[in-house]
């Protein structure tokens, strides 16, 4: 069985930092939590996002080159909106064992055959679990590691702390 590079102890990690963030949000903003719908959409334009940086791996009619180190950045982006849902519905356990058990299935074809048009696809077409599983297996095919998937989620957790705090 192969091991992801999202550990349990960084999906916490990343739950407990978003928990704090969106707490700031509320408090600053004087807003409330928004539906898991809203969240999804979020999710859904991160995860397309993140995808259009790859688009020489599937767009067929384009020479622009992927770009890894953009799409690592989009997928961090992807980490904070289901950190927050996770949070939001106190399934934060059960969430990292939804993602672990898509990444299971997809892991193999990302490692074998990429880019495939059905990890593509379930990236931006699938469940959430199957959506950031595929993001995830995307980001080992690339070579990244645990490190730079955590690296990648601070720096973006600062940038939305700076946004805040020019009133972005």
């Amino acid at each position: 069985m192969a091991e992801m590079i999202l550990t349990r102890e960084l999906f916490r990690h990343m739950c407990e930092e978003q928990e704090k963030l969106d707490t700031h949000i509320y408090r600053t903003r004087e807003t409330k939590a928004p539906s898991l719908k809203s969240l999804d959409i979020a999710y859904t334009n991160e995860a397309n996002e993140a995808i259009k940086e790859l688009q020489n791996d599937w767009k067929w009619w384009t020479l622009k080159d992927r770009n890894r180190e953009r799409f690592i950045k989009e997928v961090a982006d992807c980490f904070h909106f289901v950190a927050s849902m996770a949070n939001q519905t106190r399934t934060v356990g059960y969430c990292y064992a939804a993602i672990d058990h898509e990444y299971q299935k997809v892991s193999r074809i990302s490692r074998e055959c990429y880019p495939h048009e059905d990890i593509f696809y379930k990236a931006v077409k699938g469940t959430i679990q199957e959506s950031i599983a595929s993001l995830i297996a995307i980001s080992e095919a690339l070579g990244a590691t645990t490190d730079e998937i955590m690296t990648a989620f601070e720096d973006s957790l600062e940038k939305n702390y700076g946004r805040m705090a020019t009133g972005y």
